[in-house]
């Protein structure tokens, strides 16, 4: 009788392990936080150093350990990995291609402040900003 392709999932001997991955997952997020918190205190300088942790490590990494919880069926885990994973992954690209310049200058573009009204201080900071005043 043929084996059907759940029946071969089921099996522990052909199914491929996977062992823990919140040991990945946590150890990711925690070097990632305190290596941004040590640039924040300014114990060293260097973004790049930042951004590749937090693209790899941060992100990427914790992301699969997610993936992997998911394989497991720790939906906690699965949840708490994939979102921080997503959450530095947006960290790293934020600080790559500097978006929070990009949203001042939308601001300035348009004159906009918070709640939709025109910004006298704002346009006072665009314009010094644009003239290169202090």
């Amino acid at each position: 009788m043929p084996r059907l392709t759940s029946d071969i999932a089921d099996d522990p001997q052909t199914a491929a392990p996977v062992v823990n991955p919140a040991p990945l997952g946590l150890c990711a997020f925690a070097l990632t936080t305190f290596v941004l918190s040590a640039a924040n205190a300014k114990l060293f300088s260097g973004a790049t150093v930042v951004i590749g942790l937090a693209a790899f490590y941060g992100g990427l990494a914790q992301l699969l350990a997610g993936m992997w919880e998911f394989k497991v069926g720790n939906t906690f885990g699965a949840t708490a990995f994939t979102s921080y994973g997503a959450f530095w992954l947006a960290v790293a690209a934020t600080l790559q291609l500097n978006l929070t310049q990009v949203a001042f200058l939308w601001r300035c573009r348009d004159g906009v402040g918070q709640h939709g009204q025109e910004d006298l201080q704002l346009k006072t900071t665009c314009r010094n900003s644009m003239n290169g005043a202090p």
